[in-house]
């Protein structure tokens, strides 16, 4: 996907931003999308930078948030 693909693609993602400790209350968005190459790909707003501190995303000791990123084809062949 990367280096592109001549036909583009129909793909499935998921972006998890996970809250340490409290797992559970992770937040996770699902998409389908359809790609082209030369596109930038991706979701425009998914949390705002303000709530990652506020809500609990950000961890405090290691100065870090995590974010977990799943990409598979749509359909498979």
């Amino acid at each position: 996907m990367v280096s592109g693909w001549e036909n583009g693609g129909s793909y499935s993602y998921k972006v998890v931003l996970v809250k340490p400790g409290k797992e559970s209350q992770n937040l996770e968005k699902e998409y389908i999308s359809d790609f082209e190459n030369s596109i930038c790909w991706g979701y425009n707003w998914f949390c705002k930078i303000n709530d990652l501190e506020s809500e609990g995303f950000l961890n405090k000791e290691q100065d870090s948030i995590t974010i977990k990123y799943f990409v598979k084809p749509a359909n498979h062949f």
